[in-house]
């Protein structure tokens, strides 16, 4: 899979609620895109990725401690988790500031010099909607993970500060290419169409030339077009000008890498690739064009089917039909579309 996780890096400042009492907080977090159970101690925020420092600062040497802890999720499909924990959340135990003080997640836990958190307990929606499909699938599900804190001075119960802190993550998915489809033919300004879930993503065009394989064309130097977008998009119109042309009557690959940060740096992940024909004169295919595709999609294995058909030089007709039903041009690219990555589900070819 190749979606992008974003931490934004975001400051909150605790508001002023009396003069004997000031608590400014900055979180700062880490640029990462995916984050693991593994990579995540959700109760003791023992992590090697997400790294974040707290900043606290008071007007004197205070007692404070964290109250009212909340975890809130807006996953990418639009569920809303509103408490992953069970309420009240969860709080610290006491602890000193002498004016400043500036906590990391690596403060947090039990020990002698660690500030323990109590009354953390995962709640049933958030077990069911977070946590089993992030130990399930080794990712924590896509969205906005809002932690909130309290945060009091233990001897001025009346004097509170408040902050919060958003985490951005991706989980991503495979990519999928739409158009053009493999073996298709387009005009020389084809839309570029594709299905992935991430913001960061690179296409690459190239020419095929006829001994390169696909995956020998799709890397070779200069690339005809090489792009990166980072607006999330899941399509692209060629340019009219300003790059490399598209030439009638020449094949050319094209692929997407999804490119994500992830511990220990930039991950890539690759679609399939795809070929394309810039036509020399373009009309909508004609059914002997969508018969060529339909043996390119079907392989070897039923080769001589496609010889037979050559050998009594059949002729198709104007018209489609699947099942005795008639079908449009489009809808028999979606079977050869299916087709060509479920092979081994055909069983039998036959001419009629």
């Amino acid at each position: 899979m190749m979606k992008r996780l974003m931490l934004i890096l975001l400051t909150a400042f605790f508001s002023n609620l009396s003069e004997s009492q000031r608590i400014d907080v900055k979180l700062l977090t880490a640029n990462f895109q995916q984050l693991t159970p593994a990579q995540f101690d959700f109760k003791n925020f023992q992590s090697t990725v997400w790294l974040f420092t707290i900043t606290i600062t008071t007007d004197g040497i205070d007692t404070v401690k964290i109250v009212n802890g909340k975890i809130k999720v807006k996953l990418d499909d639009g569920t809303i988790v509103e408490n992953v924990l069970e309420d009240p959340g969860f709080e610290s135990a006491p602890f000193v500031v002498n004016q400043t003080r500036a906590l990391t997640n690596f403060d947090f836990g039990k020990g002698p010099t660690k500030i323990e958190l109590l009354n953390y307990k995962v709640s049933n929606i958030g077990r069911t909607k977070i946590i089993e499909p992030a130990l399930s699938t080794g990712r924590f599900p896509a969205g906005e993970y809002t932690i909130s804190i309290n945060v009091i001075n233990v001897n001025l119960p009346t004097g509170s500060g408040w902050g919060a802190g958003t985490l951005e993550l991706e989980n991503p998915i495979q990519i999928e290419l739409h158009s053009p489809r493999d073996y298709e033919k387009v005009t020389e300004f084809p839309l570029f169409e594709w299905t992935y879930n991430a913001k960061n993503v690179e296409i690459i065009i190239n020419e095929r030339y006829p001994s390169y394989s696909k995956e020998e064309a799709i890397v070779k130097f200069p690339f005809v077009y090489r792009e990166t977008f980072t607006d999330g998009r899941n399509s692209f119109q060629y340019p009219t000008s300003g790059v490399r042309p598209l030439k009638k009557g020449k094949s050319y690959v094209w692929m997407l890498v999804g490119k994500v940060f992830e511990a220990g740096g930039e991950k890539s992940y690759p679609s399939v690739i795809n070929e394309f024909k810039v036509a020399s004169d373009f009309t909508h295919e004609t059914v002997s064009d969508l018969l060529e595709k339909l043996e390119k999609a079907l392989g070897n294995k039923w080769h001589k089917v496609f010889e037979k058909i050559k050998d009594e030089k059949l002729n198709p007709t104007d018209k489609i039909y699947l099942n005795g039903k008639s079908i449009s041009d489009t809808e028999l690219n979606e079977i050869i579309e299916f087709l060509k990555h479920n092979q081994n589900n055909i069983k039998t070819v036959t001419l009629e």
